[in-house]
């Protein structure tokens, strides 16, 4: 999924990849649903229920929270740099 434009962030952009993927699970019932990121904040707001202060984030924190809460066994990771990082070919 691409959210190119001049004005998104990488958190904005990492939490609507959290929300689109959640929808998806839920949607086509996969479950338990276990939700990776690269960013070591957002898993950290989920893990301590702290929603983001800015309102367009916060929106798809508690989106992706209700989404969570329908399926069972969730948990919440992040993994390192190196790991989302594809050397160029």
């Amino acid at each position: 999924m691409s959210y190119v434009a001049a004005t998104t962030s990488n958190t904005l952009a990492e939490n609507l990849g959290n929300a689109g993927g959640a929808q998806a699970c839920v949607q086509h019932h996969w479950a338990p649903m276990h939700i990776v990121s690269g960013s070591a904040l957002i898993i950290c707001q989920h893990y301590t229920g702290q929603a983001p202060l800015a309102e367009h984030l916060s929106r798809l924190y508690w989106l992706c929270e209700r989404l969570a809460a329908t399926l069972p066994a969730i948990s919440w990771a992040t993994i390192g740099v190196t790991t989302t990082r594809q050397p160029l070919t």
